[in-house]
């Protein structure tokens, strides 16, 4: 009986989903996809996806229903090692952020709250070595 009703839930939750539409919006001369994005029924951009001239994902990301930046954001360089991640709530940066070398090893990171950095944020060298950490919970 668990299970029929776990998998029941499952289903219900899997079928709520918004079903989106891609489109490619913006091309390259070469023909390469520039910008794609993801729109529901009514029109809205849900996510959007940007590329490179070689066809490798730049940044990629949702909006919420008033257009404005939602939940995580991640771009890359242009080999596809990620540059960066960072959430977003309302379009302002709230909750993980961290920043990446072209050698995949952390820059930076930290945390936002209200689109201020808050808590302790820390700062490595290209090596991964601990460069420095600031709190921001003292401003």
């Amino acid at each position: 009986m668990k299970i029929t009703f776990i998998l029941f839930l499952a289903f219900c939750l899997l079928s709520c989903e918004e079903n989106l539409i891609e489109k490619s919006v913006k091309l390259y001369p070469n023909g390469n996809v520039e910008l794609k994005q993801f729109v529901n029924d009514k029109g809205e951009v849900k996510k959007e996806i940007h590329y490179f001239e070689n066809g490798k994902t730049q940044i990629e990301g949702g909006y919420d229903k008033l257009g404005k930046r939602d939940g995580t954001w991640i771009s890359y360089y242009e080999d596809g090692i990620v540059w960066s991640y960072g959430e977003y709530k309302n379009g302002i940066q709230e909750g993980e952020n961290k920043v990446y070398y072209s050698n995949g090893k952390i820059r930076y990171g930290g945390k936002w709250e209200n689109d201020k950095q808050v808590g302790k944020w820390v700062f490595y060298d290209k090596k991964g070595d601990l460069m420095k950490s600031e709190d921001y919970s003292k401003n």
